[in-house]
């Protein structure tokens, strides 16, 4: 897994657009080990790695399965929204575990 830290992000990018189709269009994974209060993830679409950015996700919190917005996107922007105050010294925010298109390149 990858950890956001505290405020961070990444933007991970598809060989292929994907595309929105009925019902949910992306998932994304998060893992926790040990207890600790929600990690949570704000989670944009795009066309291009450098934006302008969609928002499909607000505080996301572990694995959820997003609809896209828009008829298409190549990459994905997830960026941690916890709040650190919450955390102990040594947390590390929203650990991305995964990205998955749940639908395929338009025809």
């Amino acid at each position: 897994f990858f950890s956001l830290g505290f405020g961070g992000n990444i933007v991970v990018g598809f060989s292929q657009p994907f595309t929105n189709g009925p019902g949910s269009d992306l998932s994304v994974y998060e893992v926790t080990g040990g207890t600790y209060p929600d990690e949570l993830a704000d989670v944009e679409i795009s066309a291009s790695s450098v934006g302008p950015w969609t928002l499909i996700g607000n505080d996301v919190v572990r694995d959820e399965s997003l609809e896209m917005i828009l008829p298409a996107a190549q990459y994905v922007r997830i960026t941690d929204q916890s709040n650190s105050a919450l955390f102990e010294d040594t947390a590390d925010g929203f650990d991305l575990d995964g990205v998955q298109a749940l639908c395929g390149q338009p025809e």
